[in-house]
């Protein structure tokens, strides 16, 4: 399953703002250290990262998934690196939905997993606030019925 179509201006403004002011540290930091020339270098080309990062949240939502089977739950993401974590029901330790302000804005949350193994915890971002519940509980439910079967 993929995430909401709302996720994609939430998404968009959070990497416009946190790129912009990256762009702006880093370029200010270069004017101070090296002078004004290679500080609007600097500038511009991050002003260019900046939007390049914004035109590739399309994508980057449109690569998120997530699968319930049987025994596990499977999230991927990534453009260039791809990441594929599987969550076996039965280690599950804490499953929460979290949405920030910007999420509640447009009525998303997020689910966010919590294993023993740091390497699997994952999130699944962007959902609409219903969905997120339902998929709290089903996966609560699965790590219940895991938990009884040992």
């Amino acid at each position: 399953m993929g995430l909401s179509p709302n996720y994609l201006r939430p998404k968009t403004i959070g990497a416009a703002i946190r790129w912009a002011a990256l762009s702006a540290v880093a370029s200010a930091g270069i004017w101070a250290w090296l002078g004004w020339v290679w500080g609007v270098v600097a500038a511009a080309g991050g002003v260019l990262l900046s939007l390049w990062r914004v035109l590739r949240v399309r994508e980057w939502v449109r690569t998120f998934h997530y699968a319930e089977r049987a025994g596990d739950l499977l999230i991927g993401e990534g453009l260039f690196l791809r990441r594929l974590v599987c969550v076996p029901y039965g280690r599950m330790q804490v499953v929460k939905v979290d949405a920030g302000p910007l999420d509640r804005r447009f009525g998303l949350a997020r689910v966010s997993l919590e294993t023993a193994a740091s390497d699997s915890n994952a999130v699944i971002p962007g959902l609409d606030a219903s969905v997120a519940a339902a998929l709290r509980d089903r996966l609560i439910a699965a790590g219940e019925a895991k938990a009884i079967e040992l």
